[in-house]
């Protein structure tokens, strides 16, 4: 769906059925308890991570509706199950906030700021740790550079530079 998005954005010509059944599966795929998993359909788990991604795939797809029971039910499940430790999200971390960051912009200021403040909180220190050592601590078992560079897109969705928040 981030694909089809960017594609449309730099001037490629889209069906809009594409963009429609791609937003109709991530929204097939929410499960009872506000999740979104892989699966289609009704019953099963979804993560953290997968929520988060699904709720920001909507809004980068155009669909912006705050009152949606989808984005509702998911935003619900998000304020419940985030976790701003590094580990205690089965090492998604980095993926996690990547989508959540997007997803809680796209909410508002209001509960952008709220997220923001945790997510800073458990960043800042590790990126302080890169410039007084030139090293991080292991970050999801991934790549410093990869690491580093998460992390810098999460904190940077509070300046509105990432192209999907400008028109």
């Amino acid at each position: 769906v981030q694909a089809l998005r960017a594609a449309r954005d730099v001037g490629i010509d889209l069906p809009h059925e594409a963009i429609k059944k791609a937003i109709g599966y991530v929204r097939g795929s929410q499960y009872t308890d506000g999740s979104i998993g892989y699966q289609f359909g009704p019953s099963g788990q979804g993560t953290a991570a997968l929520t988060a991604a699904g709720m920001a795939v909507l809004f980068n797809a155009g669909d912006y509706d705050l009152e949606d029971e989808v984005k509702q039910r998911g935003f619900s499940y998000l304020d419940k199950n985030l976790s701003y430790t590094i580990g205690g999200d089965k090492g998604h971390f980095l993926y996690t906030h990547f989508y959540a960051a997007q997803a809680y912009k796209q909410r508002g200021s209001m509960y952008f700021s709220g997220y923001y403040k945790k997510v800073e909180k458990t960043l800042k220190p590790i990126l302080k740790e890169v410039a007084e050592k030139g090293n991080i601590s292991n970050v999801d078992g991934v790549s410093q550079s990869y690491s580093l560079a998460m992390m810098l897109l999460i904190l940077e969705v509070s300046l509105d530079y990432l192209p999907i928040f400008t028109d």
